[in-house]
């Protein structure tokens, strides 16, 4: 081994040193993060709004436990999309994974508009009353499933385009076929982008085009990190999202042992958690 190459390989041995995450560390990351959100939103704001927490906390401290609760959770959108790539590429039924997310995001809209989008009678138990009463901003915002299973027919849809009239693997710029498939990849993503905006999914087009980075950057994760999170900088309160990247960037390629036995925990917890608030936040205020 020459010393150029036996400098490369202890280079190459150093970083995949610092790769310790698998995909269930950045699943359970996502997760954590995400509930602590959620408990933010759909819990301490309104708490705080109807003056429902005890005369000795003080009413700054409770706004605190908010803002952080809510600044942690930025973490988790940038992790899941990272994850939906990697499940993209790796998956053996791309059919079977979009229809495992769209089955989710039906089952998951009601718990998101009970945990989010009831507003005028956040402790109403009454299901059908709590809609009816809401239906307004009912229709303002849809749940991130719905999101994802957008972002997996934009990256499917470029992927094919790719396939098809280039030779080399997607992505490879120095191939004859690149820049067409790259102007059509880029119509279908904002395509699909404008669909996202007008359904109202949560991160709209800014999600989609976040998918569409990984899934472009798969090779250059670096470039990837960089360029993902600077999209995401579209409003202020998503720069707390930095941490997210560096622990995609930790990643080392490995699925892990749980994801394969248990991967549709991951699917029901989101609906699962967010009806859990949603009854514990109007339980409590009986």
């Amino acid at each position: 081994m020459n010393t150029t190459t036996y400098n490369n390989y202890n280079k190459q041995k150093g970083i995949n040193n610092i790769k310790i995450v698998n995909a269930d560390v950045l699943k359970i990351i996502a997760i954590v993060t995400m509930l602590i959100d959620h408990i933010g939103a759909a819990f301490l704001l309104y708490i705080i709004r109807y003056s429902m927490y005890p005369d000795s906390i003080a009413t700054e401290t409770m706004h605190s436990l908010y803002y952080n609760s809510r600044h942690i959770g930025r973490m988790a959108f940038p992790i899941f999309c990272f994850l939906l790539v990697e499940g993209y590429t790796h998956t053996h039924s791309k059919i079977k994974y979009l229809r495992n997310l769209t089955i989710f995001a039906v089952l998951s809209e009601l718990p998101f508009d009970l945990a989010f989008r009831i507003d005028d009678t956040p402790f109403e138990l009454n299901i059908f009353s709590a809609i009816s009463s809401n239906i307004t901003s009912v229709l303002e915002l849809q749940n991130v499933y719905i999101t994802l299973a957008l972002g997996l027919i934009a990256i499917w849809a470029a992927d094919t385009i790719y396939t098809r009239l280039t030779i080399r693997p997607v992505f490879s710029p120095y191939q004859k076929g690149f820049f067409e498939a790259t102007v059509l990849s880029g119509v279908v993503a904002v395509i699909i982008g404008y669909i996202a905006k007008f359904l109202h999914t949560d991160y709209s087009y800014h999600g989609i085009i976040l998918i569409v980075i990984f899934m472009i950057c798969r090779d250059y994760p670096i470039i990837g990190c960089i360029t993902g999170y600077l999209a995401m900088c579209y409003k202020e309160s998503e720069i707390y999202c930095l941490p997210a990247f560096i622990f995609i960037l930790l990643y080392n390629g490995k699925r892990g042992s749980f994801s394969k036995k248990h991967k549709y925990i991951f699917y029901v917890f989101y609906p699962l958690h967010l009806i859990l608030l949603y009854l514990i936040r109007s339980i409590l205020a009986l």
